[in-house]
């Protein structure tokens, strides 16, 4: 470290320059606001970083006594007196130390300030008692730390001192600092660090030195004499840092120095870099953009680089602010380009600066424009159309909706958007339109789905609505466009088409004398459960059902009676059988048949002795049957457990075959087509 000693005012031109006065630490001030400090001063004020102290007031480091002697000195100083040197105590982290302070005025970057030199004088003639309180500045630092006796035997080290040499501190109180030596240097060397230290009071330098496991290191050492208050030694003190580390954040330093250099030199944007109203720096590209040779405008004043743009000019006026962003078009050629200009102030080699970037947006700008064509040609058509067209977000929220609302939902599109398209359809219809439409990010097409929605007045009309998914510039849905239309008048007339329709469906599969089902729905119904039977390896019965002696009934009592009794025979098997989720269907004449999904041969017997029984309990008079005196009925039962889709008429022919039986063996009673109970298809 050079010392320069001396009375007159010293000029300091930048911190690289007052960190070389120091022969202890020197401090740069202005209106007591620190402005420079070395690295030594740093450290022994106990922060890690100079920006740390940067910008601190003095005064946040005096005792109270001190800051009227030291604003009394100050304020004498900057009136050009000449003041001898004195003993301060100033507070270090809560603990109070001695320093002899001179103070004198400097010029620093161009502006008058104070320096003030310190000297540390507090007694530290350390031992176990005393160590917690004196040392707490000197122990509590980042640095690696050792203090000395003057006859060398180590009193103290910092923390971080077993982290830089892997001692530990048990190892080291009360011996010598020799013992890591690394033996690289001559005695010629070591004398002059002890004449520096014994002379000046200090001595900084670089030093390879050994750790514990025996590898070298290279560390840069500052040591310092420390006297107490009669000029005596009672210590040294060593302040080691690690150059390994400081190497490696050097070397960091600059790949992001390159980086960043890069960064701008390849940006695709116009930079440029001002100071004292005169261009530092531009990058390549605003050469191309503005036409201009970089290295003419180097130097130029900013105003005349943008003289022949006035109105770029003009807008770059910070006037309070840090920040300042514009869009503006740049003449090229015979033509213009749309730019956007942003600057801020930064600060540049310790002043402040003007970065500026130009960014051209012609395409930008156009497709802007065309957007906002495309969104005006859009709201025409929306507003001008009869049907209700609107955007909704993820959840269902109205964004937008046309003024055909008033027509169709009574609402004006001011008192829809914001609400919740859902609170306006039917309870009924809301949850299957949710499950239809599902979640908006998951519909991938286009889907048109008819539902109620409800009306200002109250009511509810039928509406049409076509909905497509929006996408957001990443291809993911973020809600839905739709189109609604009222369908009401629509949905009454296809309502009228379906009931019509429904009612013919219904006639022509009814018999017309007694309104049960007949042989053609009969034909249907016996197709589809031989199907299912055959799928599901179910089995499937039917009963055939005959009026014995219906012949002589009609002769004796005539066939309008005839088609009564046959009425009220079709309507009590529509009874007994419908109601047991049974199929029942005139036959033919004056025959019945009965399909019996999923019931085997015994239950179909039992189902048909309860019909019969309840046919005799009609009691309905037949003076002419030759088996009783009141109708009576014979039924034939087949029963199948199918596996040919193809033999179905199989089942009939059984079951025609067992009613013939019955009718064979003396009517009024039920047989079972025995073939048809085992027999598989």
């Amino acid at each position: 470290m050079m010392v320069k000693e001396s009375g007159t005012e010293t000029i300091i031109e930048d911190v690289a320059a007052a960190n070389n006065l120091s022969p202890y630490f020197v401090c740069v001030h202005k209106n007591s606001i620190i402005i420079s400090i070395d690295e030594g001063g740093t450290q022994l004020l106990g922060y890690k970083y100079q920006g740390e102290i940067i910008g601190k007031s003095i005064f946040s480091f005096l005792s109270s006594g001190n800051q009227e002697t030291i604003s009394t000195r100050i304020a004498a100083i900057e009136q050009g007196t000449i003041l001898q040197g004195s003993i301060m105590s100033f507070s270090i982290n809560g603990t109070p130390m001695d320093f002899q302070v001179n103070s004198e005025n400097t010029i620093f970057n161009g502006e008058s300030a104070i320096k003030t030199c310190l000297r540390f004088i507090t007694p530290m003639s350390i031992n176990n008692d005393y160590l917690e309180e004196t040392g707490s500045l000197i122990l509590s630092a980042n640095k690696g730390i050792v203090i000395t006796t003057p006859d060398g035997k180590i009193q103290a080290v910092s923390d971080s001192f077993t982290r830089l040499t892997g001692y530990l501190k048990e190892n080291v109180i009360g011996r010598n600092p020799r013992i890591w030596k690394s033996h690289s240097y001559t005695p010629i060397f070591y004398k002059r660090m002890w004449d520096s230290i014994l002379n000046k009071g200090c001595w900084e330098g670089e030093l390879w030195n050994k750790r514990k496991d025996g590898s070298h290191y290279l560390m840069k050492v500052n040591i310092f004499s420390i006297l107490n208050k009669d000029s005596e030694l009672v210590n040294y003190l060593a302040v080691y840092t690690d150059l390994t580390e400081v190497e490696m954040l050097s070397q960091q330093l600059k790949e992001r120095e390159e980086q960043f250099r890069t960064l701008v030199e390849l940006s695709p944007n116009a930079i440029i870099l001002s100071q004292f109203d005169k261009i530092a720096y531009a990058n390549p590209y605003t050469e191309a953009l503005f036409g201009a040779n970089m290295n003419e405008v180097i130097g130029k004043s900013v105003s005349s680089f943008f003289s022949e743009h006035p109105n770029i000019a003009s807008k770059i006026d910070f006037d309070q602010k840090s920040v300042i962003s514009f869009e503006e078009q740049l003449k090229k050629g015979d033509s213009y380009i749309d730019i956007e200009v942003s600057s801020s102030l930064i600060t540049y080699q310790g002043e402040k600066a003007v970065l500026t970037v130009i960014k051209e947006i012609t395409k930008r700008k156009s497709m802007e424009r065309a957007l906002r064509e495309s969104e005006e040609q859009y709201r025409f058509i929306a507003e001008n159309s009869s049907d209700m067209i609107g955007r909704l977000s993820s959840d269902g929220i109205i964004i937008y909706i046309s003024p055909s609302s008033r027509g169709i939902l009574g609402y004006r599109n001011d008192e829809l958007i914001g609400k919740n398209i859902y609170g306006k359809i039917h309870p009924d219809d809301r949850e299957s339109l949710i499950e239809q439409y599902g979640n908006p990010k998951e519909l991938s097409g286009i889907v048109t789905s008819s539902y109620r929605m409800l009306h200002k007045n109250g009511g509810y009309i039928w509406a049409e609505t076509t909905v497509r998914p929006v996408k957001d510039k990443s291809g993911n849905a973020s809600g839905m466009m739709f189109a609604t239309r009222d369908v009401s008048a629509r949905r009454t007339i296809e309502n009228q088409l379906r009931e019509s329709n429904s009612l013919l469906r219904k006639l022509s599969s009814l018999d017309g004398l007694t309104e049960i089902y007949n042989r053609r729905a009969f034909d249907e119904f016996l197709k589809t459960e031989w199907a299912f039977a055959c799928k599901h390896k179910t089995p499937v019965s039917l009963l055939l059902l005959d009026i014995d002696y219906f012949k002589k009934y009609n002769d004796t009592y005539g066939h309008i009676q005839g088609d009564e009794c046959l009425k009220s025979v079709a309507r009590e098997l529509e009874r007994f059988f419908h109601e047991k989720g049974y199929f029942a269907a005139r036959y033919g004449g004056e025959e019945f048949a009965v399909v019996l999904p999923n019931t085997d041969a015994q239950k179909a017997s039992g189902l048909a002795e309860g019909f019969q029984s309840a046919i005799r309990e009609m009691k309905i008079e037949h003076a002419n049957s030759k088996v009783s005196e009141i109708v009576t009925i014979s039924i034939g039962v087949s029963c199948v457990k199918p596996s040919d889709p193809e033999e179905m008429k199989q089942i009939l022919e059984f079951a025609d075959r067992a009613l013939y039986k019955a009718k064979h063996n003396g009517r009024n009673r039920i047989e079972v087509c025995e073939s048809a109970q085992n027999k598989q298809f």
